[in-house]
């Protein structure tokens, strides 16, 4: 019975460790994307 909070302690520490890199990861993108589409939007479509 005792394993179990543990258990489940360490499970939530990893799942937030994994959902803020991922969110970082995503932040990261979406600013190079932005970037991205700043710098290709002036260039004419050819």
């Amino acid at each position: 019975m005792f394993l179990v909070p543990l258990l489940f302690h360490s499970y939530l520490g990893l799942t937030g460790t994994i959902v803020l890199v991922i969110a970082l990861v995503a932040l990261q993108v979406a600013l190079r994307r932005r970037r991205a589409r700043r710098i290709t939007t002036p260039r004419p479509s050819r």
